[in-house]
């Protein structure tokens, strides 16, 4: 693990805004594979904030906590917020902004990650570039993404910028996408910059029969029923 990390940084960070200077020591079991664009260093660094605080009895405000955020990434906002309330949001600008909705206990998901890694720092670049290109796309309002959300996933047409220009460089994530809906997926799209691939599926059934397929060629396949 590189020496400034997300664990480093939120310690920083704890410790400038509680004044407390004392050392800690971290062992961290992954389970989230990296690379994948499935917040599991921002979701790693929002439980170590919160943990700091219970341990040392000093747990920062809300303002403090997203200040401490600000510093480690800007996904660690909505972990911070949405962390115990079934995740599931509205988030604006550079993420800050979180707006807890009401989630849906209706769909089931399966994931697939391609045997690749994308870089943040690199999907972005690809991103930049691309609407550099093609110039920008029009982005919905809050309530429109909202009332889509409460839609049948099958009308869905949820947007991932990174999606276009990352596929276009690495094709094994459009393969997996291609995979999820011929297994019957009602949507899909890749995760956040990458390279994760899910598909939403309207019954458990539905989705445990998909995962069970897709686990014939992909190696790495999770159920969320």
């Amino acid at each position: 693990m590189p020496e400034n990390n997300t664990f480093t940084r939120a310690y920083h960070g704890f410790c400038e805004e509680t004044g407390i200077d004392a050392s800690v020591r971290v062992t961290v079991e992954k389970r989230i594979p990296q690379g994948a664009g499935l917040g599991g260093g921002s979701s790693d660094a929002a439980s170590f904030i919160r943990m700091l605080g219970a341990l040392f009895k000093t747990e920062p405000d809300t303002e403090r906590s997203m200040r401490i955020a600000g510093r480690v990434g800007s996904d660690v906002f909505f972990f911070l917020s949405c962390g115990d309330s079934g995740g599931c949001a509205l988030v604006t600008g550079r993420g800050e902004q979180v707006k807890p909705i009401a989630r849906r206990a209706d769909l089931c998901f399966v994931v697939v990650c391609p045997d690749m890694q994308s870089g943040t720092a690199e999907a972005y670049r690809l991103v930049d570039e691309w609407h550099e290109s093609t110039g920008e796309s029009p982005c919905p309002s809050l309530a429109d993404l909202k009332a889509m959300y409460y839609q049948p996933a099958s009308e869905w047409s949820f947007v991932n910028s990174f999606a276009a220009p990352l596929i276009q460089k690495y094709p094994l994530i459009g393969e997996a996408l291609e995979d999820l809906a011929r297994a019957g997926a009602a949507f899909t799209q890749m995760s956040g910059s990458g390279a994760a691939a899910f598909g939403v599926f309207e019954s458990g059934a539905a989705a445990e029969q998909a995962s069970l397929q897709l686990k014939s060629k992909w190696k790495t396949v999770v159920l969320a029923t």
